[in-house]
């Protein structure tokens, strides 16, 4: 998204066209995810999965 921002593309019309809102993409540029709260959703999203 930012690559595309980048480009001269509008965030408003990057969104629509990917399907997203931009709400949480202007939220993840204030408070970007960080590589450790990535991990960890995958490892519970892992362990949901494998729950029977």
């Amino acid at each position: 998204m930012k690559e595309l921002a980048g480009d001269g593309v509008p965030v408003t019309v990057a969104c629509r066209v990917l399907k997203l809102a931009r709400q949480p993409y202007y939220r993840w540029l204030d408070q970007p995810v960080t590589d450790a709260m990535l991990e960890a959703g995958v490892s519970r999203e892992r362990a949901v999965r494998r729950a029977p």
